[in-house]
């Protein structure tokens, strides 16, 4: 018995010390962990191949292994067999030289020239051309190869340009270094020097590789290589974790390279937030149209966020191979993997014929635009079809993109027998909101705040609203929604609430104000609550905290905040530094320049982005304020002359194209408007000039005649002239717009006192001192009423 007990404990203390030295080696796996602060570098494809045949096997061939390549006979698809080809006057001669692909066509200047092509750009359903140039330059040939109808096409033949253009070739906006290489190569470092203007650019690998997406990968090779159980407990497998439960890290890395965006700094890797390196491009500008829909290419990042599916959880790879780029079914299989196939892949919902083009879902859900001539992508917003808004707002509909032949009356007819008038509990109605804000018609504001307001509703929406406010005139209850967004969960909102606080209209005409009067007319509470976001999680915010910071007086941010101010004014600084090479890049480090004071340093910098485009309106906006400022008014007239020349001229080059966009023409009329309205205030400061700045606001009306402002302005201008009834005529066309003006109801009350209209008068002063009781100006009117009455009586 002793014996069994003695051997019984040997074999315990055996399966103990096994168990032991199994669980010791256990956490020695686990803590024997690579030092902390090591930096990834880049390994290359060929060294993923090993360990992920499978997944190369698919990459291999697909638009991200295309999407660059060396130009040689096995990747060149189009035709350099000594082809002359003409289109829209533009004439080009693809042949081969020396082994070499190079084509004879226009260059700088106009001037006919031959140019080596180094590299193919993209595969299908077009490929273009790369050529090399001075100062490390890639320019993209406008010429490209259709793949499907297997011909040369020109991309800009109907955009009218001429050398000096900035989208023209051989100009900075189709340089291949800023404008496309981040996203068709691996480890892309743009390295632009603005010294010399040249760039030293260079990649890991030409083509999307595997760490493209994934991250860079040698401390993974270098985990692996290491052979423990566990992965490391630093940096788990050393890669970006795109299977996360937080879809937004996938979503995020997808949307560097398919989201139209505004790079904040360099640098971001796999993995990292988007917000923390760019800003995207939201709703409030002509780049959607108002619904959101792609209009311009805006890729799908953006839309993708309006959608019910991003907000359900849907994250890219449900429906892409994320290796072979295809979709993981065709047709309507791929939705019914998640939809239910019988209520929804039926003719009782699509009300088309099983098998159709009609009944398609994409069809409905997923309407094509084609860009660049032969290649048609997707709206990612997954819309229901709206012929309503058609017929409102001229918004594609998806039922009209195939029924051409019919208006937008008769799809609605249908939408409406099949579908019924009830709104969809989820649907998201803002079209008609976002239009009018972009116009600051006073109908919109109300809605645009109560989006704002409403955290169910997708946080670019939110954000496009608080952008959009900053077109209405400031007052308590923009206050008051602007600080609240403050405090919003998503760092879009917070950043927009900062920028709609920051209000960067300026007055005019300006008025120049020393510094001890800046620093009384700083809003203290606006200043803390901006300033404490400068320590923000998000870089996006502290930017806009920054730039927002950087307009006010040093000694009027608070104390403790002044050094995550000086951090975070530096880091935007330093980011802006790195898009020195394209015109908006030089405004922006132009615009905070300004805001600091340094008026030298921020002309320099928007005479250079004029220099870079003459056709940036911004620029001469933003030029034209500077002279303001500076008490140059006769150099603010020239520059705003300038500016409403090269509009009138962009405008012309517009109406000559083949098919004229609509949306592009309202983004021109928007800023001639613009123009128009500046230089009417401007000149109406000099007596020898106010039929011409009579004639500039004339012009901003045939624009916008809904324009409140500038009637007032005008009307408030006649009634200076004593030009009694065109001033009324104005006003009074104001008045019906916006009857809750308290500048509009004093004029008015002023033009009726002079007409002897006294109960009129009397009535909008009433109105006016409930809207502001205790205005002086309208007291003091109805001071005068009094004395009129008295007059009248004693008569």
């Amino acid at each position: 018995m002793n014996q069994l007990r003695r051997q019984a404990y040997v074999f315990l203390a055996v399966i103990l010390t096994l168990v032991g030295g199994f669980l010791g080696w256990l956490g020695w796996q686990w803590f024997d962990s690579l030092p902390a602060g090591l930096d990834a570098t880049y390994a290359g494809t060929d060294s993923c191949i090993k360990c992920h045949q499978t997944q190369y096997d698919k990459w291999r061939g697909s638009h991200h292994d295309l999407a660059m390549q060396e130009a040689t006979e096995e990747t060149v698809l189009g035709n350099f067999t000594d082809q002359t080809v003409e289109i829209a006057g533009s004439k080009a001669r693809f042949f081969m030289k020396d082994g070499r692909h190079v084509v004879e066509t226009e260059g700088p200047g106009g001037a006919t020239d031959v140019f080596s092509i180094p590299f193919t750009f993209g595969v299908e359903p077009l490929q273009q051309y790369l050529v090399e140039f001075p100062e490390g330059r890639l320019q993209v040939l406008p010429f490209a190869w259709d793949t499907g109808e297997e011909k040369w096409i020109h991309l800009t033949s109907d955009q009218g340009l001429d050398e000096k253009d900035w989208l023209y070739w051989c100009n900075g906006g189709m340089a291949w270094n800023h404008q496309c290489a981040d996203c068709h190569s691996t480890d892309l470092q743009k390295n632009f020097d603005p010294a010399s203007g040249s760039y030293h650019t260079t990649f890991n690998e030409v083509n999307v590789g595997c760490e493209a997406c994934h991250g860079p990968g040698s401390l993974h090779l270098e985990i692996v290589d290491r052979g423990r159980v566990f992965w490391d407990r630093r940096y788990g497998t050393g890669l970006a974790n795109l299977k996360s439960k937080n879809t937004q890290v996938q979503i995020d890395t997808c949307g560097k390279c398919h989201a139209r965006r505004q790079v904040l700094r360099p640098g971001f890797t796999p993995g990292d937030s988007f917000l923390d390196y760019y800003m995207p491009e939201l709703f409030d500008t002509e780049s959607y149209y108002p619904d959101g829909q792609i209009l311009e290419e805006d890729y799908v990042y953006g839309s993708f966020h309006l959608s019910l599916m991003y907000h359900k959880g849907v994250k890219c790879t449900d429906c892409h191979d994320p290796h072979s780029t295809k979709l993981l079914a065709q047709g309507n299989a791929l939705c019914i993997r998640c939809h239910q196939a019988g209520k929804y892949d039926t003719p009782a919902h699509t009300h088309h014929l099983a098998g159709s083009k009609g009944a398609l879902c994409v069809e409905c859900h997923m309407p094509e635009t084609t860009y660049m001539m032969v290649d048609p992508r997707r709206d990612h917003a997954f819309r229901i079809p709206r012929p309503d808004l058609t017929m409102k707002l001229g918004i594609p509909n998806a039922c009209n993109r195939c029924h051409d032949d019919k208006d937008a009356e008769w799809s609605q007819k249908y939408v409406t027998e099949w579908y019924g008038t009830k709104p969809k509990p989820l649907r998201i109605d803002f079209a008609e909101t976002i239009a009018a804000g972009r116009q600051g018609l006073p109908e919109g504001r109300a809605s645009l705040l109560k989006i704002v307001r409403d955290q169910h509703l997708p946080s670019y929406l939110r954000a496009s609203a608080l952008s959009l406010l900053q077109r209405y005139p400031p007052d308590e209850e923009i206050y008051r929604v602007a600080t609240w967004a403050l405090d919003d969960e998503h760092p879009l909102v917070r950043a927009l609430g900062v920028r709609l606080l920051t209000d960067e209209s300026m007055p005019l005409p300006s008025v120049r104000l020393s510094p001890s009067e800046r620093i009384e007319r700083v809003n203290h509470e606006r200043v803390a609550a901006m300033a404490a976001l400068l320590s923000d999680e998000s870089f996006v915010v502290r930017c806009e905290a920054a730039r927002a910071l950087a307009r006010i007086p040093r000694q009027s941010i608070p104390e403790d905040k002044l050094e995550a101010f000086d951090e975070a004014l530096a880091a935007l600084e330093e980011g802006l530094q790195e898009s020195r090479d394209i015109p908006l890049g030089n405004v922006s480090i132009g615009s905070i320049a300004f805001a600091q004071g340094d008026l030298e340093k921020a002309e320099t910098y928007y005479k250079k982005a004029l220099e870079q485009d003459p056709g940036l309106v911004v620029a001469y906006e933003l030029l034209g304020r500077l002279h303001i400022n500076a008490d140059r008014a006769d150099a603010a007239i020239e520059t705003y002359r300038d500016q409403v020349a090269r509009i009138d001229a962009d405008l012309a080059r517009e109406d000559k194209r083949p098919t004229p966009n609509t949306h592009i023409k309202d983004a021109y009329r928007n800023s001639l408007l613009d123009a128009h309205y500046r230089l009417g205030m401007l000149l109406a400061d000099d007596p020898k000039h106010l039929e011409e700045s009579l004639g500039h606001f004339e012009k901003a009306l045939e624009i916008e005649p809904a324009a409140a402002s500038i009637r007032i302005e005008l009307g408030m201008m006649l009634l200076g002239m004593q030009r009694l009834p065109e001033a009324e005529r104005h006003l009074r066309a104001a008045y019906e717009v916006d009857p809750n003006r308290p500048d509009l109801l004093w004029a008015l009350a002023n033009i009726y006192l002079r007409k002897g209209d006294l109960e009129t008068s009397r009535s909008l002063l009433r109105r006016l001192l409930e809207l502001q009781p205790g205005h002086q100006g309208a007291m003091q009117l109805l001071g005068q009423l009094r004395q009129a009455a008295l007059q009248q009586d004693s008569r």
